[in-house]
This record gives C-alpha cells, sequence and structure tokens, in this order.
C-alpha cells in the first residue's frame, strides 16, 4: 500500500506525537544546525539524554549555549568511522556536508573531528530514536550505527532521488537497508522536488 506523502509540518507533527508514545532513553540527532529539534524533544521528554550533532563549527559557535532544555550539542561530524574530515560544499549554513556537492557551493570548508554513533553510545541505551539530516550521508550515518540501530524505535532520516552530493546513496538503497533491517517505511513528506523524508518504524508503537 503506498506511503501517504504529509506536509513537512504534518511529518514533523507525526515524530513528535511519536516521540511522547515512545519516551525514548536516548535521542541523537544528527546534522543539528541550531539543536531546534533536541530542544522539542528535550522539553517532551526531560529524562530522556538527547545529544545534538553538528559539524560546522560557525554554526557552533553561534548556537552553543542558547538551548532552553539541558542538551549535549557538540561540533562533531557523523560517519562509518572516526578520525578527521573536510566538511564543506554547501550553498549556506545549514547544508555543508561530509560530501562533495555536484554543484559545488561557495560555503567555506572546514576540517573537524568525525565519529560513529556506535562508538560513542553504550549497551546502556534500550529505546533509541534518531533524527538524521546529513546532507546526502545518511547511509553512512547509518552504517557508523548498526549496534544502536538494533535498539532504535522509530527514525527520520532526508533522502534524495538523485545526486545532489557526489557519491551519495540514495534513496531506495536506504530504504532497502533499513528494511532488512525490520524496519518499516511508514510516513514521508515532499520537502523539495527530488528530496524528501521518511519516518521509519520498528515493532508495534
Amino acid at each position: 500500500m503506498p506511503v501517504p506523502v504529509l506536509s513537512a509540518q504534518d511529518l514533523d507533527e507525526k515524530f513528535y506525537s511519536l516521540i511522547e508514545q515512545v519516551k525514548p532513553d536516548l535521542f541523537l540527532e544528527v546534522g543539528a544546525y541550531n539543536a531546534g529539534t533536541s530542544d522539542h524533544v528535550k522539553k517532551l521528554v526531560p529524562e530522556c539524554r538527547t545529544v545534538a550533532f553538528e559539524g560546522n563549527p560557525d554554526n557552533h559557535r553561534k548556537f552553543n549555549g542558547t538551548h532552553k532544555q539541558n542538551i549535549e550539542y557538540l561540533n562533531l561530524a557523523v560517519s562509518n568511522y572516526a578520525g578527521k574530515i573536510s566538511i564543506g560544499g554547501g550553498t549556506g549554513a545549514k547544508n555543508h556536508s561530509i560530501l562533495d556537492r555536484v554543484n559545488k557551493g561557495s560555503g567555506r570548508s572546514f576540517l573537524v573531528n568525525v565519529e560513529t554513533l556506535d562508538n560513542m553510545f553504550g549497551e546502556e541505551y534500550t529505546n533509541i530514536v534518531m533524527w538524521i539530516d546529513a546532507e546526502g550521508a545518511g547511509y553512512e550515518v547509518l552504517l557508523g550505527a548498526k549496534s544502536l540501530l538494533e535498539k532504535t524505535r522509530f527514525l527520520k532520516i532526508e533522502v534524495e532521488m538523485k545526486q545532489f552530493w557526489k557519491d551519495q546513496v540514495l534513496d531506495q538503497e536506504i530504504i532497502e537497508f533499513l528494511e532488512n533491517l525490520g524496519f518499516t517505511y511508514s510516513y514521508r513528506d515532499q520537502e523539495y522536488p527530488q528530496q524528501y523524508n521518511i519516518i521509519f518504524t520498528k515493532g508495534e508503537i
């Protein structure tokens, strides 16, 4: 049965309603920009450990210390390996990536630390939710989180139908990857032409 296409606002409202229902013990926001999503999740579930990752150091300096809730806001890129990586290629502050953009923008590039989610979080968390907006690198984030995905109840991820970023993995391969891990393609929006967000759920919610 086709998944209905929601507005971006309705998809976000669905996400937050699921947060209230599931009450995660760990929430991870990858590609956080100002970490507004993490702020909102922490307000809904104060006992949840809430960690936001923003790779762009300019953004991190701008928003660090501005959050209304007690979240962890880290200047760190996320991928499927640990080390150093150059981020850039964006056309603005919100869309820097660990991948090079097909039509490269004029934004600055930065050498930053990169980590995997599996390296950072252990077995103490059993009820996890993720929000991944990694500018074309969502698949790499997932590859570095295979252990955590076993304990993830649902996640939202931005995907593309064509390559905005060089060598990026497109939507159908990401859908297949997550479905093979037991997730269900449950809800989606249509953010921009050939770019959209999906909520994947697992089990009874």
